[in-house]
């Protein structure tokens, strides 16, 4: 998984080259709710979508694992 920061340039945001290469898409599709903002090619399942947010959830959890250990140190 990849971690990317996005800055709010007088209401604008970027997307770096990186992302763009990613998605490889135009549109990029998003679903948001009052906390996150999933991103994702315009030419996939929205199954596909829930498959990669169960990677994306597994790698949250052995990083806060990870957070854990090195504050119990």
């Amino acid at each position: 998984m990849t971690e990317f920061n996005i800055k709010n340039y007088d209401g604008k945001m970027y997307l770096k080259e990186d992302i763009k290469r990613i998605l490889n898409t135009n549109p990029i599709k998003a679903l948001a709710n009052a906390k996150t903002v999933v991103m994702f090619s315009d030419n996939i399942t929205l199954e596909d979508v829930e498959e990669s947010l169960k990677v994306i959830l597994k790698d949250i959890k052995l990083r806060r694992k990870g957070e854990n250990i090195n504050d119990k140190q």
